[in-house]
């Protein structure tokens, strides 16, 4: 199993911690078409990252 450690030590951030990120950016820049598209598909590359928002 994977710790926070060895996904910073990956290059990856955790999901929870992604989601977070991916939420504070949308509420800065909630007319950011690009911004959506991205959250979109990031959402679409894991179900769990649908249940994290």
């Amino acid at each position: 199993m994977a710790t926070e450690q060895d996904d910073r030590a990956e290059g990856t951030i955790p999901s929870p911690r992604k989601a977070t990120e991916w939420l504070l950016a949308l509420n800065e820049a909630p007319d950011d078409v690009l911004l959506q598209r991205r959250f979109q598909a990031w959402l679409t590359e894991d179900p769990s990252h649908e249940r994290l928002c």
